[in-house]
């Protein structure tokens, strides 16, 4: 989870969560298996919704 949180930092300003369609990040679609790790595969659901906690807690900590 650690490389998943490295990852997400580095895309924080890059990321585009759209309400219908695909993720995408600059514009590109995200697949739908974004990573594996340890055998365990990590979805583009899940590093949408890790982007927009990431956003709300930056927006709180007034980082946005």
């Amino acid at each position: 989870m650690a490389y998943a949180s490295v990852f997400l930092t580095f895309l924080s300003g890059a990321a585009l969560a759209e309400a219908k369609g695909k993720f995408t990040i600059n514009g590109k679609p995200v697949p739908q298996v974004v990573a594996k790790v340890n055998g365990t595969e990590l979805s583009s659901d899940l590093l949408k919704r890790e982007m927009i906690a990431y956003q709300l807690l930056a927006n709180r900590q007034g980082r946005n």
